[in-house]
């Protein structure tokens, strides 16, 4: 069988080579000059070459950042809209890949999966944000970890990992989160936890070191980043808007970090790894492998 894969950062790379395990060829398009690929890997210079007689097309996790072109930063000559590309693709095959734009989804004429839901591909990517997090802890401040005051804003998957890094290498963190039960289960896990109605301005004003935000939401506003100790550094790894406005905060001498992709970032070929463990627990669950 071949499989196809189109556009995508290193995380592409990396993955089609995990592919070429599975599959008689690994077509790929968009992905720049690349020496030393496997022999099972096939480079095409049009992704209609790529697509012809391809059972599976498997596209970035990260689809577009547009809206409507796919994802190439890899080749700056390559430049596909999506729905000329999903007009293209065999009705009778099946693509998998990242958040389609809705607009875009409505339109598909072929089978489309989309494998950034899978919870084997959120978790193993979710410890590979918290290693990354660390590591920027570590090493974008002036001071050590051990012993330093750190908040986590939010307590899903990658707080949760990230808490587990930071008190290991001997942090004092505190979660602030709305539930009562995360609150809960982030005491009985030694990590102090407090609730976003708790002072919450003039708590993250005055007692940390470093903030770590995984909320997708505007949740620092301007009266807190006016009276934020001037050392402090806030890590944003939340997804688009973000925690903190990063002008704002640049205006009262707040050095903050937008982190989001760390896995693509900081660890690609583990990352591509994940990806392509997932899309083959997929295949084989489909009975296709």
């Amino acid at each position: 069988m071949k499989i196809t894969l189109l556009g995508g950062d290193m995380r592409q790379r990396y993955a089609a080579e995990s592919f070429s395990c599975f599959f008689d060829e690994v077509a790929i398009w968009g992905l720049g000059n690349w020496e030393g690929a496997s022999p099972f890997i096939t480079i095409y210079d049009t992704p209609q070459e790529a697509l012809n007689e391809s059972s599976f097309c498997v596209l970035p996790i990260v689809t577009s950042r547009d809206g409507v072109t796919l994802w190439c930063p890899l080749d700056d000559g390559a430049k596909i809209e999506l729905l000329y590309l999903f007009d293209i693709f065999s009705s009778n095959s099946t693509i998998l890949g990242g958040n389609v734009p809705s607009e875009t989804f409505s339109k598909l004429k072929c089978r489309y999966i989309n494998f950034s839901d899978r919870e084997e591909l959120q978790i193993r990517n979710a410890l590979l944000t918290a290693e990354g997090a660390l590591a920027l802890g570590i090493t974008k401040t002036q001071s050590s970890l051990l012993g330093a005051n750190v908040a986590v804003l939010g307590y899903g998957r990658i707080a949760r990992f990230l808490c587990r890094e930071l008190s290991a290498v001997g942090a004092k963190v505190t979660v602030f989160a709305r539930k009562s039960t995360d609150r809960a289960i982030a005491i009985s896990c030694g990590f102090n936890a407090l609730s976003f109605e708790e002072d919450f301005s003039v708590r993250l004003s005055r007692d940390f070191d470093i903030i770590y935000n995984t909320i997708p939401v505007r949740i620092i506003s301007e009266n807190t980043l006016s009276c934020m100790k001037k050392d402090v550094v806030v890590i944003d790894l939340a997804s688009a808007p973000g925690g903190v406005d990063t002008e704002v905060a640049s205006k009262y001498g707040i050095e903050t970090i937008l982190a989001q992709g760390l896995p693509g970032k900081i660890a690609p070929k583990t990352a591509g790894e994940i990806v392509a463990d997932t899309v083959v627990h997929i295949l084989k669950e489909e009975e296709y492998i």
